[in-house]
């Protein structure tokens, strides 16, 4: 690893967001003088070993910034077009008026 024991300590401490912490923390684990082994790392951060593999491997590619990089999800498809969004809540609020008539 190419960053110092205390430059990732301050990243840490400066990190915004859970899983970046996560991250750094195992980067900063191995660091240390007698690092614990990666199952005892997975253990303390409650991931499998596989996923610490990975992140390692992301970080051996890229770097500490390629291993913060978060990407989203593209979710998936919409089951109502936006088009038709506005006339399915329409046709709920008539609805709900008829059902308060009603009672």
């Amino acid at each position: 690893m190419k960053e110092s024991v205390d430059t990732l300590a301050e990243r840490l401490r400066q990190a915004n967001t859970p899983t970046a912490k996560e991250r750094l923390q195992v980067l900063y684990w191995l660091k240390q003088d007698n690092d614990p082994s990666i199952s005892a790392i997975a253990r303390a951060v409650r991931k499998h070993r596989n996923t610490l593999q990975t992140w390692l491997s992301i970080y051996r590619d890229g770097g500490v910034e390629a291993m913060l990089e978060t990407k989203k999800s593209p979710g998936g498809v919409r089951k109502i077009p936006l088009r038709g969004r506005d006339g399915v809540g329409k046709a709920i609020t008539r609805a709900k008026s008829r059902i308060k008539t009603l009672w």
